[in-house]
């Protein structure tokens, strides 16, 4: 990116943080992070494919980088935020 913009590189990381407040390294990992937690909610592709369509080369770097950033691994993570259809919870009756 320095070379585009015809900066150094360094300068370049130094303005990025200051303002975003994130190296651009570490934006790049959360921005990956972010769309594949999307994607573990909203799709039924595998953990590979996702690993695969936000940038990591193998699973196991993605399931170490997902678990070591969120908390959880990603088959865990997609088991506590996906509510399975027709299993929705009807409101209970308050006793008297």
């Amino acid at each position: 990116m320095g070379e585009a913009l015809h900066i150094s590189s360094y300068y370049l990381s130094h303005v990025f943080k200051q303002m975003s407040g994130y190296s651009p390294v570490q934006y790049l990992l959360r921005r990956r992070i972010g769309e594949a937690q999307t994607l573990l909610i909203t799709t039924d592709l595998s953990i590979t494919r996702i690993a695969e369509m936000v940038g990591y080369d193998t699973q196991s770097y993605f399931n170490l980088q997902f678990t070591k950033n969120v908390g959880m691994p990603p088959n865990k993570f997609r088991q506590n935020y996906i509510v399975p259809s027709g299993t929705e919870e009807k409101p209970r009756r308050r006793r008297k």
